[in-house]
């Protein structure tokens, strides 16, 4: 029995998160929920327009540190064992 059947005999409605991770699009949603989070995070920083620049600033060195993490786990994956 899949999934859907199991839940479906229980009486469960359960969503479908599995497209997040089975597509080839995965990128995209990645980019999404990315955008979504720094977007998110710049707002809660950002009160009035005077916190606008710092807000900014925080946002880059978040969105710096991001990178760094990424580039870490790339050349971890592709090094030469």
């Amino acid at each position: 029995m899949d999934e859907t059947t199991q839940n479906e005999a229980y009486g469960v409605a359960v969503a479908d998160v599995s497209v997040l991770t089975s597509r080839p699009e995965d990128g995209e949603h990645g980019g999404v929920i990315g955008t979504a989070a720094f977007g998110t995070l710049y707002l809660a920083l950002v009160h009035h327009p005077g916190q606008a620049v710092h807000g900014f600033a925080v946002l880059n060195l978040a969105l710096a540190a991001t990178v760094l993490a990424a580039a870490a786990m790339a050349a971890v994956s592709v090094r030469q064992r």
